[in-house]
């Protein structure tokens, strides 16, 4: 049944590759249900973890971090995280790092913006059991990747900017940490649950230095999240929607697919793929790749119907 999925899926898209065996970067969109979660495996070696996916317990929830994460890092022989990312401490953004920072070794932890629950005092626990240096909020990460990319830490010609939140925001989703990660001609962006007030935002700072052919679509394809200056100056050529399969807030919304779609973006999503979306690019050109991860049985009448139309 995946298969036929994925037949479809490469109708849509030429591959454009000539990748090397080695100096690639790897973009791997994670399947973790209705959450987030991307490993970053960079030129240098080094491995960056951008949000983790939901925990374990709540509402009777499998914890993305045991199910997903850690699975795919030992797949691929990963030992050490260098620095995980909390894009803003929601659950289905923090929650796998329960057992990520229990598990492996990580060097750093960069998040938005501190809060009160029990998941986030779990994890500031472990980070202080396990000595992971800590970093909080734009003005600290920002001096921080300045630092690294001086010294070429992610790579020869790779960088990793810092977009936003460029204010104080009322709502965890708006103060979402925005990443852009260059690599040559190719750019990858990720922007958690920014909102449609911090998508404005950078559209009128950074206006077409804003262009990058990968995007992860903010908050699921969530309907409160997209603004269209901001997707007009992205101008993405692949976008990648992560969703649960038929989940509860019915992510992605058809309008927000539709608006995808008619922008001439190519959508990768998770909930219908029930797969890893992996980009590797040597810089130049790129490569999807798309490895099992199936969480759910899902329905392909729906899921053709889903990706022919975007319905």
């Amino acid at each position: 049944m995946r298969l036929l999925i994925k037949l479809l899926i490469f109708i849509f898209l030429i591959f454009q590759i000539k990748a090397a065996a080695e100096g690639l970067l790897k973009v791997t969109h994670l399947n973790v249900d209705q959450g987030d979660a991307a490993i970053i495996e960079f030129p240098s070696g080094v491995v960056m973890e951008i949000d983790s996916g939901k925990g374990g317990g709540f509402a009777g929830s499998e914890s993305m971090g045991r199910k997903s994460i850690i699975p795919y890092l030992k797949n691929n022989k990963i030992i050490k995280i260098d620095i995980a990312v909390s894009t803003h401490p929601d659950f289905d953004h923090i929650g796998g790092y329960q057992e990520v920072l229990r598990e492996m070794s990580v060097s750093e932890y960069w998040e938005s913006a501190g809060h009160t629950t029990n998941t986030y005092k779990n994890l500031l626990s472990i980070i202080k059991n396990k000595n992971i240096d800590y970093y909080l909020g734009y003005k600290m990460i920002k001096l921080r990747l300045d630092e690294l990319n001086k010294t070429n830490f992610f790579g020869k010609n790779v960088k990793v900017v810092i977009l936003g939140p460029l204010f104080k925001y009322k709502n965890n989703n708006d103060a979402s940490l925005c990443f852009m990660i260059k690599y040559n001609k190719k750019t990858f962006m990720l922007c958690g649950d920014a909102g449609f007030d911090p998508q404005e935002n950078m559209a009128d700072k950074y206006e077409k230095s804003l262009k990058s052919d990968f995007l992860l679509v903010p908050h699921h394809g969530s309907s409160h999240n997209y603004n269209r200056k901001f997707l007009n100056f992205v101008k993405p050529e692949i976008a990648i929607i992560s969703a649960g399969y038929q989940n509860k807030f019915k992510h992605p919304k058809n309008e927000i697919v539709n608006a995808y779609y008619s922008a001439g973006v190519k959508l990768f999503r998770t909930d219908i793929l029930q797969s890893h979306i992996q980009i590797a690019t040597d810089g130049i050109d790129y490569k999807i790749n798309l490895i099992d991860n199936e969480l759910k049985e899902i329905d392909l009448s729906l899921s053709r119907i889903s990706l022919e139309n975007g319905k």
